[in-house]
């Protein structure tokens, strides 16, 4: 195992441990009674932690991850998480709304600073062949938190005295010694660091990127549907089960989601970097699985067969449908940016990854707030014309833009065809800089 695949793996488990806790309280927040005004408890709590999420990505990410390494930049803000945690043992609105609201503040940014240091990893293996290999690899340990997250929530409320202050303990403990595990993380210094640019510029880096580049036009529609994702697969879907299901059948349900999601994390990964074209082949299996869930839900709703078995196999259908698109949009970001050998590129790739956290979380936010006033069969139907829009625009950024067969052979040691891939990969850079890297030894 070489090294950008050791720190992958690490990378990876420490996330296991801090979202195993992250998201089995989120999966537990969608079966809140609680109202509020028009609202649950829960869904403000979601709509507020993913509203907070945007106002990350477009106004603290980019500067903060600028400020420092990667992996300093995560151990700073993952503190915020278990505020998160400790206030979902209160419950009360006056402490979770607000703790909500921190926790995706922080969330922004970690999620941000660590797509940097997996996008590091990536070059450093050299090879941008490898990207779907390391970033199925880190979502399969990722995804995994769904499995021992749900299981322990399972476990704890229906077999445990008091079970949700000991699962939230538990949620606490695990998620510390997450902490302790990124602090140990080697730290990748950049060669070149962006500290130094106008708080302006910081600020409008995600709008430049996005603006300047049609292949992250393209993926931000695809970063919409991850947001509409979100909110069905880890909101709709669960509170879809509750109606007709135990609390505690929620949680299994939602472990077959994460084994679906982890194992075809490291299975489409490994698929995306040994086939020519296989980022598209992953996106079609990603889209035909979720069209399959998608359909069998209907007709589970339609004909009333709310059987445990039924719910499971729609999860592991939904599963596969989210390792697809998590795995390929960071592994395609990596590539559109992919060697961070000046401040400006650095920079272009901290926006990259900031923009998949603003657009997702924005789409998310929005997600959470309607999901109490329309009805399951909209976001339904919604989530599938999302999908064809995402799956359309992921094809047109393969087959025109990205040519992954011919863009891998361009990765050599002949510095002339270095330069030239910085030209064209990076329209932001302006021609001093061109000529300022090639002039470069």
């Amino acid at each position: 195992m070489d090294k950008p695949m050791k720190y992958v793996v690490c990378l990876g488990i420490n996330f296991l441990l801090i979202y195993l806790a992250f998201n089995g309280a989120q999966n537990l927040l969608t079966s809140s009674d609680d109202e509020i005004g028009p609202f649950n408890l829960g869904s403000w709590s979601l709509g507020t932690l993913y509203l907070a999420n945007t106002i990350s990505g477009l106004a603290v990410a980019v500067p903060a991850t600028c400020l420092s390494t990667d992996r300093n930049v995560m151990v700073y803000w993952v503190i915020t998480i278990p505020i998160f945690l400790v206030c979902n043992v209160v419950f009360e609105k006056y402490t979770l709304v607000p703790a909500s609201f921190i926790a995706g503040i922080g969330a922004g940014v970690l999620w941000t600073a660590n797509a940097g240091y997996l996008s590091s990893c990536i070059s450093l293996a050299a090879d941008p062949r490898r990207a779907p290999l390391l970033t199925g690899v880190f979502y399969f340990f990722l995804q995994s938190s769904q499995i021992f997250g749900n299981l322990s929530s399972s476990i704890f409320l229906h077999h445990i005295d008091h079970g949700r202050t000991w699962l939230f303990v538990f949620y606490c403990a695990v998620c510390l010694l997450g902490m302790g595990g990124l602090l140990m993380m080697p730290n990748l210094e950049r060669e070149h660091q962006p500290q130094d640019l106008p708080l302006c510029t910081k600020l409008m880096g995600i709008v430049s990127v996005t603006w300047n580049d049609t292949r992250m036009k393209l993926l931000a529609l695809v970063f919409i549907y991850s947001g509409m994702t979100q909110t069905f697969f880890y909101g709709v879907f669960p509170d879809w089960v509750s109606e007709t299901r135990s609390d505690e059948d929620i949680g299994y349900v939602m472990a077959l989601f994460g084994v679906g999601d982890a194992l075809f994390s490291l299975f489409l990964g490994w698929l995306g970097s040994r086939v020519n074209v296989g980022v598209f082949l992953v996106i079609t299996v990603s889209v035909l699985s979720c069209c399959g869930g998608m359909a069998l839900l209907a007709g589970v709703d339609y004909y009333g067969h709310h059987t445990l078995l039924t719910f499971m196999a729609v999860a592991f259908q939904f599963g596969i449908a989210d390792a697809g698109f998590n795995a390929m949009m960071i592994a395609c970001i990596s590539v559109i940016f992919p060697k961070a050998k000046n401040a400006k590129m650095v920079f272009n790739s901290i926006c990259g990854f900031a923009a998949l956290q603003t657009f997702q979380a924005c789409t998310t936010a929005i997600s959470f707030f309607y999901n109490s006033v329309v009805t399951k069969w909209v976001q339904l139907l919604c989530l599938a014309g999302t999908l064809a829009v995402a799956y359309v625009s992921f094809g047109v950024l393969v087959f025109k833009y990205m040519k992954p067969q011919e863009q891998s052979d361009e990765f050599t040691d002949d510095e002339t065809q270095d330069d030239e891939n910085v030209t064209e990969k990076d329209p932001l850079l302006t021609q001093g800089e061109i000529q300022s890297h090639i002039d470069s030894p």
